[in-house]
């Protein structure tokens, strides 16, 4: 592998350039480890199947997670490449993804931050070097740890700690952002990986117009981009759907749920949630503005309808279990449906306001409002993970375990039900 060293202009991927920052500072402990991955450079090639369905196989074919010894469990999986790419691909850093579970599993502790960013989650930062083609790199990795521990963002430098982008003639068809020039991905000579520079991008709104994907799809999306909400406004709504979560577990503790308690709710007589609307027209633009991969149509209900087969399946169970409890079961079947619906139209909704940096182009980008839309993205994607305690709620009350309230009026009858078991 051929390399030339290219020092890169990172100054509009803050997050980013902080991480390689770490990665430089590391390099005296990690520089003489043993590589823990050895990559051919030709991982991850661009074809019919997108880049995240990619990766998303091989960290399935892992179980989607990786363990690190006195570490725990890891969990590595279709949303965590998502939220990677969210502050930027380039051709290396698509290759490495393919080492990112040994270094989370082999690579040393370079960082550890208590309550990162003020989110309430902890951030851990490994590193280690890998093999690409026979040459020396470097990966660092990024967990955070909330109620779980999950991978979050992945860099990749060479032995002088500058930012990578790989280049091969003989693989046409790589992974690239744009046309081969816009994504730093050149023409050569010979079939060897190279490093080359990322040349200077296009201006946002030319790079926006220009793009493979349509993301003026609307016609007032241009307005909708230039009235985007501030950094501000989007704290708030952070902190309410925070808030949101906390309440819910109380809410599922001291809620009756009587079907009448709330009239939005629809309780059929079969085990089948009610479907609420998905707005698959958000649905699509979101994906448009946050990536390059294509929107089947359909595409977010059959996700919604995934959820939903699920929770079917449970209340099903709890009801053959506990006949007697079919109707309270079905309540929160449909709260739960309902809440899903609600959560995928908000993710959609906020996605769709602001184009990701690989798809508009880095030039005047607003990397602060990008940060904080993503923050508010993660948010909602741990409100959504939230509501499986309602599923917890169904199945404890099919198996009987559920806690008996003074308030319930057929307490006696349950508590004297329950000795009699």
């Amino acid at each position: 592998m051929n390399i030339e060293s290219t020092a890169v202009n990172d100054s509009n991927i803050k997050t980013g350039k902080a991480l390689i920052e770490k990665l430089n500072n590391a390099m005296p402990e990690i520089r003489d480890m043993q590589a823990v991955a050895k990559l051919t450079g030709h991982e991850f090639p661009k074809g019919k199947i997108d880049l995240v369905t990619q990766v998303g196989n091989y960290f399935k074919s892992l179980g989607n997670k990786v363990t690190r010894k006195g570490f725990g469990d890891i969990i590595i999986d279709s949303n965590t490449v998502k939220d990677d790419m969210a502050h930027g691909i380039g051709r290396a850093k698509s290759v490495t993804f393919k080492a990112v579970p040994a270094v989370l599993e082999n690579g040393i502790q370079i960082d550890y931050q208590k309550d990162w960013k003020g989110r309430g989650k902890d951030s851990y930062v490994f590193a280690a070097p890998i093999d690409i083609g026979g040459e020396k790199a470097y990966v660092c990795a990024v967990v955070l740890k909330g109620k779980d521990k999950r991978f979050y963002l992945h860099e990749v430098v060479n032995d002088k700690g500058e930012r990578i982008y790989l280049a091969n003639k003989k693989e046409p068809d790589a992974f690239k952002t744009g046309d081969s020039q816009q994504s730093g991905i050149s023409r050569t000579s010979n079939s060897s990986v190279q490093i080359v520079p990322h040349p200077a991008s296009e201006s946002h709104e030319k790079r926006v117009e220009n793009s493979e994907i349509n993301v003026l799809e609307r016609e007032n999306e241009v307005e909708k981009l230039q009235s985007l909400e501030s950094e501000e406004s989007i704290q708030a709504d952070i902190e309410r759907i925070d808030a949101e979560n906390k309440n819910l577990e109380n809410e599922l503790e001291n809620s009756t749920d009587e079907p009448d308690t709330d009239e939005s709710i629809i309780v059929p007589t079969a085990t089948r949630a009610v479907r609420y609307e998905i707005d698959e027209k958000t649905a699509k633009l979101a994906r448009n503005m946050r990536s390059q991969r294509g929107y089947k149509a359909g595409e977010a209900t059959s996700e919604y309808n995934e959820y939903l087969t699920k929770a079917e399946e449970i209340a099903k169970a709890a009801k053959e279990k506990n006949p007697a409890e079919s109707e309270r079961i079905d309540f929160l079947l449909n709260k739960y449906s309902q809440k899903i619906a609600r959560n995928i139209n908000a993710v959609a909704a906020n996605e769709s306001k602001y184009p990701a940096w690989f798809v508009s182009g880095p030039a005047r980008y607003n990397v602060k409002k990008n940060e904080a839309l993503m923050r508010r993205t993660m948010d909602l994607f741990n409100q959504r993970e939230s509501y499986g305690k309602i599923l917890d709620k169904i199945q404890r009350i099919g198996n009987g375990t559920e806690a008996i309230k003074s308030s319930d009026a057929n307490a006696v009858e349950k508590l004297t039900e329950k000795l009699e078991k």
